[in-house]
């Protein structure tokens, strides 16, 4: 939904011809988080 609201918003702003990522794009583009961190692990336990 956020998607949608900002890339309504920038064709709003600046014309319907903008050119804007697909949001498979920006999914694919993502790095995923890593949650292997031993020091922080050991805080939680």
């Amino acid at each position: 939904m956020a998607y949608r609201l900002v890339t309504t918003a920038l064709k709003n702003k600046y014309g319907s011809d903008i050119e804007l990522a697909a949001y498979e794009d920006i999914l694919a583009q993502e790095i995923p988080e890593e949650y292997g961190d031993v020091k922080s692990k050991a805080e939680f336990e």
